[in-house]
């Protein structure tokens, strides 16, 4: 992989949000913003090009990140994905063993993110 140039950020928090993609867009990396499920499905639809990874967080007000990332995957867009949510793992890794996904817990460092996020891309 060349590099990270685009990155669908799934999350509801605001000053989450707003601090993650404002770091990703000093790494000059496109980030396309969705507050819950059913707007980043329309985003997804709507953009030019998949983006090379998603950071979802996995208690969304619409849904659950985690199934959303499913229904992803059974559309043939097995994105390479960082979880990140307030809450223990509870077995992430269980529902998904596979180099392309990872977890963070809030709060974590934005180093923590761009190593996962390189990791999961294999950048």
């Amino acid at each position: 992989m060349v590099g990270i140039t685009k990155v669908l950020l799934v999350e509801d928090d605001p000053s989450v949000a707003s601090g993650v993609a404002a770091l990703l867009e000093l790494e000059r990396v496109e980030v396309i913003q969705a507050t819950g499920v059913a707007e980043a499905m329309r985003l997804l639809g709507e953009c030019e090009g998949d983006p090379e990874a998603l950071v979802v967080d996995v208690g969304l007000p619409d849904g659950n990140g985690i199934d959303f990332y499913r229904a992803l995957r059974q559309t043939g867009r097995p994105l390479p994905v960082v979880f990140i949510s307030g809450h223990a793992e509870d077995g992430l890794h269980h529902h998904f063993d596979s180099p392309s996904v990872a977890f963070l817990r809030k709060p974590f460092s934005f180093g923590d993110l761009w190593t996962a996020l390189l990791a999961v891309t294999n950048g």
